[in-house]
């Protein structure tokens, strides 16, 4: 049964699923046009998209954080059906994601002049941190194939998450809607951006220390 996520607090969600695991690699393999998606944004899901919880105002923001609200969902799929595979999957499209959002907010970031440079390099630090942890998790799941610590890590995410659009995110996208901010975002590209995407150097030097 699914559960409500807030932005006060997330619960695992133990799916009753009839499919194979060989069906679950195949709900899980694409992430093209948004609406094939649907059902990992809203309903019974772990984090069940709210625009009165999670929209911010700022379009671009908004729509990827859908795309990571989706993929998270989805390795908490993967990890009740126990596919080690399909885990692994999203959560390396999950860290790639996840960087190239960072750096597309960032952009947005640059632009406005009301945000504070020491906010700015704080949020872009924090930024860094969280993508080298994503790595650091998949990691480990991938050495040890646990699906308890998976979903230890799963729940990490989640919060993080939540928290960040929440409170990080939300004033940050005040000064951008302040200064009308925004950049156009079509969410069906979001396998594209994942293929296409260079983890960044910052983020590598994480990852290397």
């Amino acid at each position: 049964m699914g559960s409500s996520a807030s932005c006060s607090r997330n619960q695992p969600v133990e799916e009753n699923n009839k499919s194979s695991k060989g069906e679950a690699k195949n709900i899980g393999k694409q992430l093209s046009k948004s609406g094939e998606d649907d059902e990992f944004l809203f309903g019974k899901v772990l984090i069940p998209w709210s625009d009165p919880e999670y929209k911010l105002g700022v379009k671009m923001i908004d729509e990827q954080h859908k795309v990571l609200v989706i993929l998270i969902n989805k390795l908490n799929y993967a990890i009740n059906n126990g596919d080690v595979s399909l885990m692994l999957n999203v959560f390396e499209r999950l860290a790639v994601y996840t960087d190239f959002h960072f750096r597309e907010e960032e952009t947005l970031m640059d632009k406005c002049s009301a945000y504070e440079n020491g906010t700015r390099d704080n949020h872009k630090d924090t930024h860094r941190k969280f993508v080298s942890k994503i790595y650091s998790l998949k990691s480990k799941v991938e050495e040890t194939h646990n699906s308890r610590f998976a979903m230890e890590a799963l729940m990490f995410l989640s919060d993080w998450l939540i928290t960040h659009i929440c409170i990080t995110d939300k004033k940050l996208c005040k000064y951008l809607k302040a200064e009308n901010i925004d950049k156009e975002y079509d969410r069906s590209n979001a396998m594209d951006d994942i293929k296409n995407h260079e983890v960044s150097d910052d983020v590598k030097k994480y990852l290397n220390n």
